[in-house]
């Protein structure tokens, strides 16, 4: 009893209080003990006790031991469980043998498992589908699919697990015509009535973006879950078609399938794409119905959703009313915030998040930046950036530099913008030197431009962006001849290759070295 129940300690108690332990009893002792994350060393050092007793062990031993090892560290102990099942004549054996190669597919190469397989004399269904799941662990499709014609050509009929196994593999390998291949074997054994096989069969058709495949598997199938209903939604929402996800939320519910967290998460997706506040509040009204409070999961989404709606105070409601918050959580209401402009309410809620205990992430940061940057609040984004590197330890990203960039050139401080530059801990990208350009743009400073140029034509020639930003410059100053010389320049440049080129403007001049 307490072995099935998972009670340790009281497992535990009961064997060694026991006069004498056989067989059975130390069997149910290493299951238990294989069965928990915590102690499966615990089951491989119970079966060697055992043989210490000189007790003999059984199929069950083996298969309960083997259990225990997921760990290529295991490997050793598991080669040497692996000969004692040989001398006892047991690595033939269907049921232990196709635990050993379960194991080595955990530990070991699919090779070592693939000559266990061979070995094991009487192969059923079972055995044949734990090789198939070796293989697909290990990414070897080819034998994985050489391995099923070999099955059918020795009289195996595969069974739901077989397919089901097969069809993530086809999808991450990109193999759409094994797909079909699949689609064609299952049809052939009459396996459509298994819910959990269509369902893997709509994922496939969904992830390659074959909706009408997709759909037609949808409408014939004889019994729907909520997993059917959500795999047909994220196919829609994978290509765009957030109406027809938001349909089917509602045709689920009428056909009287309760939606659960990953329901909500896609109908709300639906929503912040198509950014139409009338289907939020909908979908907020039918989740209330649907769940007795908010969870995580669906609360951020929701408040992802009114942010980007346009609805900062629904948002706030939700998050204040979400009785567990995560850091997820708090970064999409404070990206919500600085989306909205409203840098002093971000800046709110991030120390207030601090006071919670809550350790903020690089994302928490981003916000924060960008916040500040569009309401031109250069001290605060400061202080929010030494104080993700030094009180945090966090390393900024391009795009937290950028945030900077952008802010400070905004703000007209392009000698300190482009600095930052200068300082970058991590590879400057095109954005880099368009946001600089932005400042340039935007306080008409010509001499900030040519140096930009310049970088950007050692690093990127094809960039254009930086040359129509300064012709537009200079159009902008009324400098029209310059801007059209700066435009042949481009032209001329890009017709170059492999030579090193600077130029500088002087006295209406432009000097090309």
């Amino acid at each position: 009893m307490y072995s099935s129940c998972g009670a340790l300690s009281e497992a535990t108690s009961v064997f060694n209080s026991m006069p004498k332990n056989n067989v059975f009893s130390w069997n149910l002792l290493i299951g238990t003990l294989s069965q928990s994350d915590l102690y499966t060393h615990g089951a491989q050092s119970c079966y060697q006790h055992m043989q210490q007793k000189g007790i003999m062990p059984d199929q069950v031993t083996f298969v309960s031991t083997l259990s225990a090892f997921s760990d290529p560290k295991d490997l050793f102990p598991a080669h040497q469980l692996h000969t004692c099942m040989q001398s006892n004549n047991f690595s033939s054996d269907s049921i232990v043998g196709t635990a050993l190669l379960n194991m080595y597919g955990k530990c070991g190469t699919s090779q070592t498992a693939r000559r266990v397989f061979d070995q094991i004399q009487d192969k059923n269904v079972i055995s044949w589908n734990a090789m198939f799941t070796v293989y697909t662990q290990h990414n070897d499709i080819k034998a994985a699919f050489e391995l099923f014609s070999l099955m059918e050509m020795q009289g195996f009929i595969p069974n739901e697990v077989t397919f089901i196994t097969f069809l993530p593999a086809c999808t991450s390998q990109g193999n759409i015509a094994e797909v079909k291949r699949i689609h064609t074997r299952i049809l052939h054994h009459n396996f459509e009535s298994s819910v959990n096989l269509e369902n893997a069969l709509l994922d496939a058709y969904g992830k390659f973006g074959y909706l009408q495949l997709a759909w037609s598997v949808f409408i014939r199938m004889p019994e729907r879950d909520v997993i059917s209903w959500n795999v047909m939604s994220e196919a829609y929402l994978y290509q765009a078609l957030n109406d027809e996800a938001f349909y089917l939320f509602y045709q689920m519910q009428e056909e009287d399938t309760l939606p659960d967290d990953v329901s909500c998460v896609s109908v709300l997706s639906a929503c912040v794409n198509k950014v139409t506040l009338m289907q939020a509040k909908r979908a907020h009204i039918m989740l209330i119905h649907s769940e007795d409070e908010l969870d995580v999961i669906a609360g951020t989404a929701l408040v992802n959703m009114y942010g980007k709606c346009g609805y900062l105070e629904g948002a706030q409601q939700v998050f204040e009313g979400m009785p567990n918050k995560n850091i997820i959580s708090w970064n999409a209401m404070i990206g919500a915030c600085a989306q909205h402009g409203c840098k002093s309410r971000s800046l709110h809620i991030f120390y207030k998040m601090l006071e919670k205990g809550v350790r903020p992430t690089d994302a928490t940061f981003f916000s924060l930046l960008h916040a500040c940057s569009h309401t031109g609040f250069v001290e605060e984004a400061y202080h929010s950036f030494l104080m993700m590197v030094y009180i945090h330890h966090l390393t900024p990203t391009v795009e937290h530099y950028n945030c900077m960039i952008d802010l400070l050139g905004r703000a007209g401080q392009l000698d300190e913008a482009e600095a930052m530059i200068h300082v970058m801990t991590c590879p400057t990208s095109a954005a880099s030197w368009a946001a600089l350009l932005g400042g340039c743009s935007l306080h008409s400073d010509i001499d900030c431009g040519i140096r930009i140029i310049n970088q950007v034509i050692k690093t990127n020639p094809e960039n254009a962006a930086p040359f129509v930003v300064l012709s537009n410059i200079f159009a902008s100053l009324g400098r029209l001849e310059e801007a059209e010389e700066l435009q042949i320049l481009r032209k001329t440049i890009s017709n170059q290759q492999d030579v090193s080129v600077d130029f500088d403007f002087c006295e209406g001049e432009y000097i090309v070295n």
